[in-house]
């Protein structure tokens, strides 16, 4: 077995040496943790020392394989092939790990004549990366504005690379931070809540009667809101003392309130942070205007979330050829967005409040409210209940108007439920 002069040296050497710079990486890395002057020392070296270090890496690997072929030969070579791929791996790791943050600074300054050299010698790769990477021809991870995000993913749904499933979860996921928790409640006139004022039976008789499991408990007024009933503990209580021995104060936790204006991705993270699956809805001036709970935003990006006791009701019912029947709670933005229409109105969130703000008129039981805009939209009242209420509008849509798009369901009591 020959090999050539100052071969055995020369793989010898580039393995130390190569051993040396990828430790060196991770030592130095400690040593700035634990030495302020080591760190104003190592700094000018820091960003060039891993470029080097990776090229000294490729380095190694030619002269090391290109001296195991000639040194070696038959199933030895195979063995100082495995050799050097462990030493390899053992450089970037092995050394590292076993010396200690004590003696990394020592070590550093034994051996940061070394680094030095290598910054030397190998500056003009170095630099060379360098002023690539400047240029943004090496681009590095860069943060994306919330615009950037919605354009991208637009685009991709464009290009057909989203199915429309996935891009409306998407799209519900990133409309929360766009919209208000007023946007996802269920308005105080809807909410179901007990009175613990009321007498004991027929508060439990009312909660389970009803399909919530979350029901809020106020005192006299629902503005003063005093705690939340979970259904799980009052069955839990009755379990063990009877239903004879249980009121609502035992069983009653306090609630969350937040302010009508909290964005819905906020009051998500407030609500995980707190553990909580209902917020009670305060307007600027203290007054409850209604509930949300954890369901309300997951049907924003999932759509609507029905269990076995719902019967849904249609949130819009074509009756007609370019006419509708809609709930007066649906939103203006559900409004807009399904029948291609601008209805728009400052401090007006549904189609009942803005027939009622554009007639200024409160309905009577027989009454019938009548709006009609300069596009051809005319909205009409057809039911209205006993709190003159206006429940059901019927909507007649130009035929110029094409956003009409595809019918909805949405149960008006299982917004509350969880």
């Amino acid at each position: 077995m020959g090999s050539a002069p100052g071969q055995p040296l020369l793989w010898a050497m580039s393995a130390l040496i190569a051993v040396v710079l990828f430790s060196l990486n991770v030592i130095g890395e400690q040593a700035l943790r634990q030495s302020t002057e080591a760190q104003k020392e190592s700094l000018n070296y820091r960003a060039n020392g891993w470029i080097a270090a990776y090229f000294s890496k490729i380095a190694f690997g030619f002269l090391a394989m290109a001296s195991i072929t000639q040194i070696v030969s038959g199933t030895w070579k195979l063995v100082a092939l495995i050799v050097l791929v462990v030493a390899l791996i053992g450089s970037e790791f092995g050394l590292a790990s076993k010396v200690t943050v004590e003696n990394s600074g020592l070590l550093c300054q034994k051996l940061g004549w070394l680094l030095k050299l290598e910054n030397v010698i190998l500056w003009p790769l170095t630099k060379v990366v360098t002023l690539v990477q400047q240029k943004g021809q090496i681009a590095g991870p860069t943060e994306m504005s919330f615009e950037t995000i919605v354009e991208n993913i637009q685009r991709q749904r464009k290009e057909s690379e989203l199915d429309t499933a996935d891009f409306e979860m998407i799209n519900g996921v990133l409309s929360l931070h766009d919209k208000t928790a007023r946007e996802v409640m269920v308005p105080r006139i809807d909410a179901f809540m007990i009175d613990i004022t009321n007498d004991n039976d027929r508060n439990i008789d009312s909660i389970l009667e009803m399909d919530y499991s979350r029901i809020p408990v106020y005192h006299e007024d629902k503005d003063n809101i005093v705690g939340i009933v979970h259904i799980k503990n009052v069955l839990k209580r009755a379990r063990r003392y009877g239903f004879e021995r249980l009121t609502i104060r035992q069983v009653m936790h306090p609630a969350f309130f937040v302010p009508e204006t909290m964005p819905v991705d906020e009051l998500l993270l407030q609500m995980q942070k707190t553990q909580n699956q209902m917020a009670i809805l305060l307007d600027e001036y203290g007054g409850v205007v209604g509930l949300t709970t954890l369901e309300d935003i997951l049907e924003e990006i999932v759509g609507e979330i029905e269990d076995e006791s719902d019967e849904p009701a249609k949130l819009i019912e074509q009756v007609a050829e370019n006419e509708f029947i809609v709930q007066g709670k649906m939103t203006l933005t559900e409004f807009n967005d399904e029948f291609g229409t601008k209805l728009e109105m400052d401090d007006i969130d549904t189609v009942a409040g803005y027939i009622i703000a554009k007639t200024g008129k409160i309905p009577d039981d027989d009454e019938v409210l009548t709006v009609t805009k300069d596009d051809g939209l005319v909205l009409k009242t057809v039911e209205i209940v006993d709190d003159a209420r206006i429940t059901k509008v019927l909507a007649v849509i130009p035929p110029e108007l094409s956003g009409w798009r595809k019918l909805r369901t949405l149960d008006p009591k299982e917004d509350q439920k969880n």
